[in-house]
């Protein structure tokens, strides 16, 4: 009598949404590569065209083909965009109730972050206020649409830098000021004030993503429930349904750094003894304030070492290593004022 052998029940069968999601997952996997593949192309093209060799083997043939032309131009592009970092251009607007004040002046601005990469860029449109013929910058401009983050006070900007001649100004004091002249429209000003807001936004956004590097912080990823509550600042428990999830720390005890705000003007610290700081930046990136707050209290001498001196945000990794060791050399200088003169 042959013998056979029993069937394996112990592998499982795969379903149709299993097998589904292993396929979204490879292609998911394989759009990923090409993008990387792509990008990386793109930056040896770049690279090999501008280098002098080529650009000399280039000039001597007399031949260029449409792709190197492209890359050359590009490559011209990225310097101007880098050194100049504004462009100004002329733009057709296709609305049918623009049409008799086209050309608009475009405004490309461009920032560039720590590692010398470029943003996308943030583009002004402005239009004449009025008809009438000759180049558009000696016309009446005011701002028609644009791209610049809502942090920046355009409105204000605007206001100030491109006042209309017909109106608010025929005060007696205003008279006076001007000299009885109509206050003169400044583009150039304008757009530095509105780069300047940029760049130093950009600088902040940099030096705090350069601490949390610094400081080995982990990615946030975002809760798999989106109902699912934050806990309020300042309590170190969260709650008796809800279990305890211990979150890794960083270096010199920090737990949490990270910009509150689109503006990153202030930065949140949580330390992993439940004290809680916040600082605000300046546009120089200076700390003009600090608060420190622990169990009992304000803790002073924290908030005195996050802001004497030449305090800034491009130090403050010294300050919080500086508190650590202080913490750790005296664990006083952790506590409330309130609860050190009681011990």
């Amino acid at each position: 009598m042959a013998l056979t052998a029993p069937p394996q029940t112990g592998n499982r069968v795969s379903t149709p949404e299993d097998i589904s999601d292993a396929l979204d997952e490879d292609i998911a996997k394989v759009r990923a590569e090409i993008d990387s593949l792509t990008r990386r192309q793109k930056l040896l093209t770049s690279s090999l065209i501008s280098s002098t060799v080529i650009q000399e083997h280039l000039s001597a043939n007399g031949t260029v083909s449409p792709a190197v032309e492209f890359a050359t131009q590009q490559y011209s592009l990225n310097i101007h965009r880098l050194g100049i970092g504004v462009i100004s251009f002329p733009f057709d607007d296709p609305s049918p109730e623009i049409q008799s004040r086209n050309p608009l002046l475009g405004i490309q601005i461009d920032i560039c972050d720590r590692t010398g990469r470029l943003d996308s860029p943030y583009y002004l449109f402005c239009i004449r206020a009025g008809g009438g013929e000759g180049p558009v910058i000696s016309q009446e401009l005011r701002i028609h649409r644009h791209t610049i983050p809502a942090f920046v006070p355009l409105q204000e900007y605007e206001k100030r830098y491109l006042p209309p001649a017909d109106e608010g100004y025929g005060s007696e004091d205003s008279v006076l000021s001007s000299g009885g002249a109509s206050p003169k429209q400044d583009l150039h000003g304008l757009i530095n004030k509105i780069r300047h807001d940029l760049v130093a936004w950009r600088s902040r956004q940099d030096a705090i993503g350069s601490i949390r590097e610094q400081l080995a912080m982990p990615t946030k990823k975002a809760p798999e429930n989106s109902n699912e509550q934050r806990p309020e600042e300042g309590s170190g428990h969260h709650g008796g349904s809800v279990p305890d999830v211990e979150t890794p720390v960083g270096k010199f005890g920090v737990r949490e750094f990270e910009a509150t705000g689109v503006d990153a003007r202030q930065v949140r610290i949580l330390w992993s003894d439940d004290r809680l700081g916040r600082i605000k930046i300046s546009d120089q990136g200076g700390i003009d304030k600090a608060a420190v707050f622990g169990s009992q209290g304000r803790i002073r001498n924290m908030e005195r070492i996050l802001t004497q001196g030449d305090a800034t945000v491009f130090n403050l990794l010294d300050r919080l290593q500086e508190i650590d060791h202080s913490t750790r050399v005296n664990p006083s200088n952790g506590r409330t004022r309130g609860s050190r003169s009681r011990a």
